[in-house]
């Protein structure tokens, strides 16, 4: 059993996953694992999710969505930390991740595929920050989805 977080605060967890992840049942089990570990948890991500379609859905194809969902099912807070694509092209997602990483947490869960250089990056920018990381496999999806699959905000 690992320590409560500090000061009476919420355990922080930081949560970084491929966008194309689909692997539902992983991500949600390790989250429920940390959940009944540490019931006042809050669960800080990047915010990557699926475009909405015309009818204002979203696909379950984004580990960050997957997250957030999870935290909607179970009442746990989560704070979002979306990349501002606009202002920073391609450097957004290590901007936003490293946000993230200063902002602490108390442990890092990563759900990276073989191609998640972001996932692989901020996971190992968050050890280097002294932010204990587990790294986890989830199934890879049927199909790779494109940048435009994404909402960008």
């Amino acid at each position: 059993m690992t320590p409560p977080a500090a000061g009476g605060r919420p355990w922080e967890v930081l949560f970084t996953g491929a966008r194309d992840c689909v692997d539902k049942a992983l991500l949600w089990r390790v989250l429920d694992e940390i959940h009944a570990e540490h019931p006042d948890m809050l669960v800080k991500h990047g915010a990557c999710y699926p475009a909405e379609d015309e009818h204002g859905r979203r696909s379950e194809e984004s580990a960050d969505w997957l997250a957030h969902l999870w935290c909607l099912a179970r009442g746990v807070p989560d704070r979002e930390f979306p990349a501002n694509w606009g202002r920073y092209g391609d450097a957004a997602g290590p901007i936003r991740n490293n946000a993230m990483i200063a902002s602490g947490a108390d442990e890092c869960v990563a759900f990276p595929h073989p191609w998640s250089r972001g996932t692989f990056g901020c996971a190992r920018r968050a050890e280097r920050a002294g932010i204990p990381t587990r790294r986890f496999t989830p199934t890879p999806p049927l199909r790779r989805r494109t940048w435009s699959a994404y909402a960008r905000r």
